[in-house]
């Protein structure tokens, strides 16, 4: 295709524009300048990796070192994907390019590109933020993300009343592992929501200590020391061999481990056999073990025969009652179930759960 030359000519028409991704290097470097904001607008995902692997950056570059108005340039800032935006970036840092390019560009770049520059900038990135810290536009971004960071910050405090009366006011008797994977993976996501807002806090907080903006810097550094108390305190951690649970985590262990508690409230040792443990769950009689699949060897018409009271008082009943017993120790330690430990490792504290568990590993039984 010839070069077009339409300096004198009306602007260019959807069908010209149609035609923009078989411009040759010579011809991208003349029409670019001529064309208006929207037209950038339209052209501009032509310059991507995705569109032209090989020659997306050369355009990219050509776009910013040809444009001139800010208007064009606000209409890049725009329109660019985060990708191009690193590489303009990339590249502004490497020619250094006036300043007044800069201000166009983060005058027109969308908060959720901003954002997205400002957790994965490089050193050099960042540099660039920090020096453009005390331009309108930058501080406008870091303004409007202290309005995001409050909407999150009463979000978070909202969450964390409402789960923890949710961990405290569990309903243990109808609680399985499920459920109580599914709350441990809430208060996980919670934690990462945290994270991610005291991540964000302090990337924006590095951008605004160049500003000169005291009340920035006093909001983002609240809301970073908010986060990081909420995650490290509030919701803490969960027990391990170096640490007690704290925080979201030990009210959720010790409304779990309380339905093994004794009379006087107070814990059994991890080392109670399961026997004694089962108790809790009300499960007492050779027919609470049958119930919930202990012994399935058993028939119901041979159990209620056998345990009829008027075989309970023959020695032969009184054998095959122990031997039931015995078997359901057997298939405790075959379900690997032998202390109180192993319930709360598996996350069984309920009849319910319990009776999932057996039911989940028959095979081991039959």
């Amino acid at each position: 295709m010839d070069s077009l030359d339409l300096s004198n000519n009306p602007p260019f028409t959807s069908e010209q524009l149609a035609d923009a991704n078989e411009w040759s290097t010579e011809q991208w470097q003349q029409n670019i300048p001529k064309l208006s904001p929207d037209q950038i607008a339209i052209i501009l995902p032509i310059a991507t990796p995705q569109h032209d692997p090989n020659l997306w950056k050369d355009k990219i570059h050509t776009v910013i070192e040809v444009l001139k108005t800010p208007q064009q340039l606000e209409a890049v800032g725009r329109t660019a994907t985060i990708e191009q935006t690193s590489e303009i970036l990339s590249w502004i840092n490497s020619k250094q390019v006036n300043q007044p390019k800069l201000f166009s560009l983060f005058l027109g770049m969308p908060q959720i590109i901003f954002l997205q520059l400002l957790v994965q900038a490089t050193p050099e990135e960042q540099n660039i933020l920090k020096q453009e810290s005390l331009s309108e536009p930058i501080q406008h971004h870091l303004t409007l993300l202290t309005h995001e960071l409050s909407s999150a910050s009463t979000s978070h405090n909202q969450a964390f009343s409402a789960l923890e009366m949710q961990l405290r006011s569990l309903d243990l008797e109808t609680t399985d592992s499920e459920q109580i994977n599914e709350l441990e993976k809430i208060i996980e996501l919670f934690r990462d929501a945290c994270l991610s807002t005291q991540f964000l806090s302090s990337k924006a907080l590095a951008i605004a200590w160049n500003s000169g903006r005291t009340d920035l810097i006093e909001k983002l550094s609240s809301f970073k020391e908010q986060s990081q108390k909420l995650s490290n305190d509030a919701i803490g951690q969960s027990s391990g061999p170096d640490a007690s649970a704290c925080g979201l985590y030990e009210i959720f262990e010790n409304r779990l481990n309380s339905v093994f508690n004794d009379d006087n409230n107070n814990p059994l040792s991890d080392d109670e056999p399961t026997i004694e443990a089962l108790v809790k769950f009300s499960i007492w009689y050779i027919k609470d073990y049958w119930e919930i699949g202990l012994l399935p060897h058993i028939s119901q018409a041979q159990l209620e025969l056998e345990l009829a009271p008027s075989a309970a008082i023959k020695d032969e009943g009184k054998d095959f009652r122990k031997q039931l017993f015995d078997d359901v120790h057997k298939n405790l330690e075959k379900l690997g179930l032998v202390n109180l430990q192993n319930l709360k490792k598996n996350k069984i504290y309920s009849k319910t759960a319990l009776k999932n568990y057996i039911l989940s590993h028959q095979n081991i039984l039959n």
